[in-house]
């Protein structure tokens, strides 16, 4: 029983730790990027390109898409325009 509770309190940990954190994995090809970002940003942020999530600061996001999963995760494709 102590086994299964720690594991149980170990994974509500960990979820709490990850849960808000910002992360994103780009791919470029060119000025076409794809990819999928956590729930952190949100589509206004994207389609500003905070943080320089998607472009180079000096580009413009053009052509967004965004699919949203349950999790509030998204998978992104755009062009970066400079």
């Amino acid at each position: 029983m102590r086994a299964v509770l720690m594991s149980v309190l170990g994974l509500a940990v960990l979820s709490g730790c990850t849960a808000g954190e910002p992360s994103a994995t780009i791919q470029r090809d060119g000025d076409l990027v794809t990819g999928v970002v956590s729930r952190s940003f949100s589509d206004e942020e994207l389609k500003e390109n905070a943080f320089g999530v998607l472009c180079l600061p000096e580009e413009t996001v053009t052509d967004l898409f965004i699919t949203r999963w349950d999790d509030g995760s998204a998978r992104v494709s755009a062009r970066c325009l400079g």
